[in-house]
């Protein structure tokens, strides 16, 4: 009888357990974390960034054909995109997708799905149409989107026409001779920057310093990333402090919460939210830790 109760007491447990982990998955899900836009970088053959404007039909895509060479952070210096994959999968660190695909379209990457394969793509081809993602990529595909988020996509695709969407064109050709393709990111940065924006950031309109230790080009190039979502840069500095790790830094009054502002840029680049003086500005983001992480060459 004892026994028969601790079962039934221990499969309570679990399923009460299991429930919990469920709802806190769901919590932070796209069916309850809403958003302005949604961008979502698609690796393959023919990769892609699809920009899904939740409120209107304000789509875009830009594709990024396999000879394509971009700027990969991490200290790798330029890399073809059908490259990727096979560098992906040695250092076995597939968050090289989102970092690369959202330094160069100064967008925050939301969801990355990927062939889970070193295979090695070729090809300039440019796409001028639009071709939406097969639906079954969004189950079946690796990537660090949660089931439910995979499920609110599916659905999000199956409603949107392609004539609902926008191919930015930003490719040109620098080396006629040798046929090379390269990612023109500041021409891309004049003619696009803004695009892809979040209205929420350009609402709250918080002012932001970064502070970086060693890589100014890091600063700057994180700095493009954040007005390209709608985030105002006001100063570049050099952290004169010996603190180490990456930090956001917002002065609250009492009673106040962080801003989307404050709280995203910390999410996005896993740092530690923090409440405290900001001098002139609402918000300092300490580099730190992550200058390494973003660096270019």
């Amino acid at each position: 009888m004892m026994k028969k109760a601790l079962y039934i007491l221990l499969a309570v447990f679990l399923a009460a357990y299991l429930s919990y982990k469920v709802l806190q998955v769901f919590s932070q899900s796209l069916f309850v974390q809403k958003k302005d836009r949604i961008n979502i970088a698609m690796y393959g053959p023919q990769s892609g960034l699809y920009s899904i404007d939740t409120n209107e039909n304000r789509h875009y895509v830009l594709y990024f054909p396999p000879d394509l060479k971009m700027q990969v952070p991490g200290g790798y210096g330029n890399y073809r995109v059908g490259s990727l994959g096979k560098l992906a999968k040695l250092d076995e660190n597939p968050d090289i997708y989102r970092k690369t695909f959202a330094l160069a379209t100064t967008a925050f990457v939301d969801y990355y799905f990927y062939q889970d394969s070193s295979d090695v793509y070729y090809g300039n081809e440019t796409k001028d149409k639009v071709t939406e993602p097969a639906l079954y990529q969004f189950i079946t595909y690796p990537g660090n989107a949660n089931i439910f988020d995979r499920v609110f996509l599916l659905f999000t695709f199956l409603r949107i026409n392609q004539s609902d969407f926008t191919v930015i064109d930003y490719l040109e050709k620098t080396n006629k001779a040798k046929n090379d393709v390269v990612f023109q990111d500041e021409s891309f940065k004049k003619e696009s920057i803004g695009l892809l924006f979040q209205k929420k950031y350009r609402t709250e309109h918080k002012s932001i310093q970064i502070l970086y230790k060693d890589g100014y080009l890091v600063a700057a190039q994180i700095a493009s990333l954040l007005e390209g979502n709608g985030i105002r840069v006001n100063d570049i500095s050099i952290n004169l402090s010996d603190k180490k790790d990456c930090s956001v830094i917002e002065d609250l009054k009492v009673g106040q919460t962080f801003s989307s502002t404050a709280s995203d840029i910390a999410s996005y680049f896993d740092c530690a939210l923090v409440k405290g003086k900001t001098d002139v500005y609402d918000i300092i983001f300490v580099l730190g830790n992550i200058e390494k992480d973003w660096e270019v060459l």
